[in-house]
């Protein structure tokens, strides 16, 4: 037995000739163990089986009393027209072929002698089965696609395993790219004239990454009709059949404003770097979940007793020399901020253990930066040295405590001598 792989398969065999039947019947199961086969001896038997039972596929005799194959195809056709069906007869003729063609017949094969041809026969059902199959699962993903396309401003696509054919684009390609979804249905590589020259090739890479099997996403930049130039992120991923890829899926978003705000950042932290070299305080940004630090001047190690290698690396390293009596705090505190259940901007006073200047206060400033439209992007921050000015505060404080003694000493002498007097 040659073993199968995947779902059952149920195969509806109808020939007038039950022994023959049973006997291709058995044939069959043992050429491909998915094969499940119910036979029926008429054409309304075969009706009957179809109103209350599901197949994956009919095998039919064409010559039978009641109704000839033609005759149950045409029927099939008008209830289930996608139904795979198979006529195998022993009476061929060109005049039976182009009748059962034009009846959609999905394949058409004449019975033989001997026992190899219901290895070709299994092998035929398989492939009419798979093909059906695909193209199910093709229209419920095109289906599925065009659910999400009625509300996405992303462009949602798929196509072929080699980029070949389109196989679905939803409107925001006229809105993002400015060409038109019926020049790239019937040219399915136009779409690659808008992007820039510069990007192709890596875009071209990526495709053939996908189309290999791999998942693969890209940032790129197109020309759209207009002459305007955007930016884009595309991510595809290829959806497998029979271990060989079969379609592709993906994306396609406009990033332009992303691009603009990073190119404007970009300018900041490098007039940050020039600035951030001259002055004590150790300077800023981190990501809004903390898990990247953005930009950090040399101060950093001066403050925290990192360098700003270190930083970039770990963007938690500055913790590293933290107080003990003073670590439970911060923890908390950065939790709190983590989940934005504070109120901006957040100010701290902290201790470091720095590795070459001992123990040290540290004051600490945090603001969310913003984009336009008031959503947090990355975190500022500016930490300065204030162990000096905290000496000064406790020396102070103590002799505030010392006048406040000798104050308390005087007021109560005045009021014993009163009570003398």
């Amino acid at each position: 037995m040659e073993r199968g792989s995947g779902e059952e398969i149920t195969v509806l065999h109808v020939d007038d000739d039950s022994s023959l039947a049973d006997l291709i019947a058995t044939y069959l199961q043992r050429e491909d163990d998915r094969f499940s086969v119910e036979t029926a001896t008429t054409v309304d038997e075969g009706l009957k089986y179809l109103g209350k039972s599901a197949v994956d596929c009919i095998v039919s005799d064409y010559d039978m009393p009641g109704g000839n194959g033609i005759e149950f195809l045409k029927a099939v056709r008008e209830r289930y027209p996608d139904l795979p069906f198979i006529l195998y007869t022993g009476k061929g003729s060109e005049e039976v072929a182009s009748e059962a063609i034009s009846a959609g017949v999905t394949e058409y094969l004449q019975k033989e002698s001997g026992t190899s041809q219901y290895a070709v026969l299994a092998n035929r059902i398989g492939n009419v089965v798979r093909q059906s199959r695909s193209q199910r699962d093709l229209e419920e993903t095109q289906r599925k696609l065009s659910q999400l396309a009625e509300k996405s401003d992303d462009i949602l696509f798929m196509f072929n395993s080699d980029w070949s054919e389109l196989l679905f684009i939803n409107s925001a390609y006229e809105d993002i790219w400015g060409g038109s979804i019926s020049d790239v249905k019937s040219d399915p590589e136009s779409f690659l004239a808008h992007i820039h020259p510069e990007d192709r090739e890596r875009t071209t890479r990526s495709m053939e990454t996908v189309a290999n099997g791999e998942p693969d996403s890209i940032e790129y930049r197109i020309i759209r009709s207009n002459g305007e130039m955007r930016w884009v992120r595309s991510e595809g991923k290829p959806i497998f059949e029979a271990e060989s890829v079969s379609r592709i899926v993906g994306y396609v978003r406009d990033i332009t404003e992303q691009k603009e705000r990073e190119g404007e950042l970009k300018s900041l932290y490098a007039r940050f770097e020039r600035f951030g070299k001259h002055v004590r305080d150790a300077l800023f940004f981190v990501s809004t979940d903390y898990s990247e630090t953005l930009y950090a001047n040399p101060a950093v190690e001066t403050i925290y007793g990192i360098t700003p290698e270190e930083a970039y690396e770990d963007p938690t390293s500055w913790m590293r020399y933290i107080h003990p009596d003073d670590r439970t705090e911060m923890v908390e505190g950065l939790e709190k901020q983590q989940e934005q259940a504070l109120d901006w901007p957040v100010e701290q006073e902290f201790r470091i253990q720095h590795p070459e200047r001992g123990v040290r206060w540290i004051q600490s400033r945090l603001e969310q930066v913003t984009d336009d439209e008031g959503v947090p992007v990355e975190i500022a921050g500016v930490a300065t040295d204030i162990t000096e000015s905290k000496a000064r505060e406790q020396t102070l404080k103590r002799e505030r405590d010392k006048f406040d003694e000798f104050a308390s000493v005087v007021s109560h002498d005045l009021r014993f001598h009163r009570l003398a007097a």
